[in-house]
C-alpha cells in the first residue's frame, strides 16, 4: 500500500463543480425523458412555486421555476415533502443535475 498508494483518496473521481455546491442542494434530477417529464428527488420540504437553479454536472447553472410537481400516484403536490416526484420536461437538464437554492 505504501509503494503504489492504493489507500490515497482519488481526487479525480470527484466532480469539483458539484462538490463546491454541496450545502445548497435541494434535490437532484434522476431521470430525463425528452418531451415528457423529469424524475426529481427532493431532499428538503419545499413550498411551490419556488425559484431554483439547475446546476449540471458540467458546471453550468440555469434558473428555473419549480412548480407543478406530481407524486408517483399522479396527484399534484404543492407542499412537497422529501421524496421522488415527476416534473414537466424543459430543455436544459440531464440526469444528475442538482437543484440548488436560488441566491
Amino acid at each position: 500500500m505504501l509503494k503504489n498508494r492504493t489507500d490515497k483518496p482519488l481526487a479525480r473521481l470527484v466532480n469539483q463543480h458539484q462538490q463546491a455546491q454541496a450545502g445548497q442542494e435541494l434535490g437532484r434530477i434522476l431521470e430525463v425523458t425528452k418531451g415528457s417529464h423529469w424524475v426529481v428527488e427532493l431532499f428538503q420540504e419545499l413550498l411551490l412555486p419556488q425559484q431554483v437553479l439547475l446546476a449540471s454536472p458540467e458546471g453550468t447553472t440555469k434558473p428555473w421555476e419549480l412548480n407543478g410537481l406530481t407524486n408517483l400516484q399522479g396527484t399534484v403536490a404543492k407542499p412537497c415533502q422529501p421524496g421522488i416526484y415527476l416534473a414537466p420536461w424543459h430543455k436544459g437538464a440531464s440526469p444528475q443535475t442538482r437543484i440548488l437554492k436560488a441566491r
